[in-house]
């Protein structure tokens, strides 16, 4: 959970001592106990004040409880007492970086990686911090790093394939994607991933698969319901674009793009006053849906009839 014993203003009794209350309150915080191992790193601290592995445990703690102040005042104790102190580096960057600090975390995590170079955790942090920035190239730069060093990595492997997106990187986005499968075919949000990235690269079979696999996994994610819609209507089955389009309507009735996929569904099956009724909803709900030249193609169908 935490460096080395540091005996760091006091005596080895103390320190013993607060090193079998640390250790009593690591047993308690694997047990979901967190007020509990609180009090004992509490205690631990009393026995030995100044000791930065209590003032990083009881931090820890803090910061699971949602105490983010009293967690940031025990890092920057931690790094008081112990400047060059990697863990206490990455945790306060990491509680600064959530809290949206990001500027005043960067250098926090920076000297964690400058002090610990395997540091994979600081590393994934940091590439998440660069890529809001915009630094997309940094993000994968990073990630890199980490991946070299832990090729298991499903986590970074994932984040990287979405920045790998950003760059148009696309057979490299697709292949660490596919790599995150293999490692882990329950990867949270991995199968709609991949599954959308192959759609818009034309591979309507797999990827049609994979976002049923998807809606299986995640049935109250509009977003997955919508991505399945829109490669069925590839596939010209229609009736199965317009189930999902309903499905992505009924969890998120404010989103234009799934009235679009139920307008393009509906004029497909030739139900063309439906199909105006549902274009003309997605761009009073969004009004960056693409839904003129569907207005024109519905109209004059309809006027032709």
């Amino acid at each position: 959970m935490s460096d080395p014993p540091r005996r760091t203003g006091s005596g080895p009794a103390s320190v013993g001592s607060a090193d079998r209350l640390i250790a009593e309150g690591n047993r308690a915080e694997d047990g979901g106990r967190l007020d509990e191992a609180r009090r004992l790193y509490e205690r631990a601290l009393a026995a030995a004040p100044g000791y930065t592995r209590a003032h990083l445990n009881l931090g820890i703690a803090l910061e699971a409880l949602r105490d983010a102040d009293g967690a940031r005042r025990c890092y920057e104790s931690a790094l008081a007492g112990d400047p060059g102190n990697p863990f206490a580096s990455y945790n306060l960057g990491k509680l600064l970086y959530s809290r949206g600090g990001a500027q005043e975390a960067e250098p926090h995590l920076r000297a964690a990686l400058e002090r610990k170079p395997d540091f994979t955790d600081a590393r994934v942090v940091l590439s998440a911090m660069l890529e809001d920035r915009g630094d997309a190239a940094g993000a994968a730069a990073e990630l890199e790093r980490v991946i070299a060093q832990q090729p298991g990595h499903a986590g970074a492997l994932y984040n990287y394939a979405l920045v790998l997106g950003k760059l148009a990187r696309w057979a490299d986005a697709e292949s660490a994607l596919r790599k995150v499968l293999a490692l882990d075919p329950a990867y949270p949000r991995a199968r709609f991933s991949l599954g959308t990235l192959l759609r818009v690269a034309g591979k309507a079979d797999e990827a049609e698969a994979l976002l049923e696999a998807a809606v299986e996994e995640s049935p109250d994610s509009p977003e997955a319901h919508l991505a399945l819609a829109q490669v069925s209507a590839s596939r010209g089955r229609h009736d199965a674009a317009l189930a999902q389009a309903d499905a992505a309507i009924g969890l998120g009735p404010h989103s234009g793009h799934a009235w679009l996929a139920r307008g393009l569904a509906l004029y497909s099956l030739q139900r063309l006053p439906e199909a105006e009724a549902a274009l003309r909803r997605a761009a009073a709900v969004d009004r960056t849906c693409p839904t003129p030249t569907a207005f024109s193609r519905v109209s004059s169908s309809a006027s032709s009839v």
